[in-house]
């Protein structure tokens, strides 16, 4: 059970705004990053797809919402989220290194390849380009 509510607020006919509060002074998409690292990828997707309605550009909530596709192996849904992650903030090595691994979960490791190269290029000697290093070494 997740610590918070869910609140739905009618605005008009039309319109209905949807938010959750957790019960913490945590920040809400700290909060959802814990659900999802405690495996619970449902309810952290369910959240982060109202907050998705709330502000469809925020960028953290794309990633985190592809990664947690990711790991309930949405790959496509996971995919087109992190895409508009990058597109949105290209210069995030971290949203393009997850793309590149749900390219290759999706067997299209030609693309992921580029894509880890394009993260090298971008991180040089940082931690995620050591991973896309170690990805590329995996083949």
């Amino acid at each position: 059970m997740l610590d918070g509510e869910i609140q739905t607020i009618a605005t008009d006919e039309e319109a209905v705004s949807i938010t959750w509060k957790p019960n913490t002074d945590a920040d809400p998409l700290q909060k959802v990053a814990d659900i999802l690292q405690e495996g619970k990828y449902a309810d952290g997707i369910s959240l982060l797809e109202l907050f998705l309605s709330d502000d469809p550009t925020n960028t953290t909530v794309l990633f985190n919402l592809g990664v947690g596709l990711m790991q309930m192996e949405r790959h496509a849904e996971a995919l087109e989220h992190l895409r508009s992650a990058v597109e949105l903030k290209a210069d995030n090595p971290a949203a393009w290194f997850e793309d590149g691994q749900t390219l290759q979960l999706n067997g299209d490791t030609h693309e992921a390849h580029k894509v880890y190269r394009k993260v090298i290029d971008m991180d040089e000697s940082g931690e995620i380009a050591e991973r896309a290093r170690t990805a590329l070494k995996e083949k």
